[in-house]
C-alpha cells in the first residue's frame, strides 16, 4: 500500500470492503490527497422520473383525508397517478 506495504487485499480484509474498493481509495488519495477520501454519494444530481410534486400532493392530501384505506382507495389511487404520467409501481412507493 501506500506508507507500509500493505497489499489492498490484506487492507480489505481488514476493513471489509474488496480489493477494488481498496483500489479506488488509493487512486482518490494519489490523485486528490486527503479530500479524495471524503464520503462520496452515489445518489442522481436530479431525478427524470420523479413523481410529479402535484402527483405526491394530491396522494398525500388523500391519505390525510381517510381516502387511502383499503384496496378500492388504493387501486383508484394508482389510476390517478397512471392518468398523471406516473408509473402504478411508483405510486405503491409514493404511498
Amino acid at each position: 500500500m501506500l506508507f507500509d506495504k500493505k497489499t489492498q487485499v490484506s487492507v480489505g480484509k481488514q476493513y471489509n470492503v474488496s480489493a477494488t474498493t481498496v483500489n479506488k481509495w488509493v487512486k482518490q488519495y494519489r490523485e486528490e490527497g486527503e479530500s479524495g477520501l471524503e464520503v462520496r454519494f452515489s445518489r442522481p444530481h436530479t431525478s427524470p422520473r420523479a413523481t410529479p410534486p402535484k402527483v405526491v400532493e394530491s396522494i398525500i392530501t388523500m391519505r390525510k383525508e381517510g381516502n387511502l384505506t383499503g384496496d378500492r382507495s388504493y387501486r383508484s389511487c394508482i389510476e390517478y397517478a397512471s392518468k398523471n404520467s406516473q408509473s402504478p409501481s411508483h405510486s405503491g412507493e409514493t404511498l
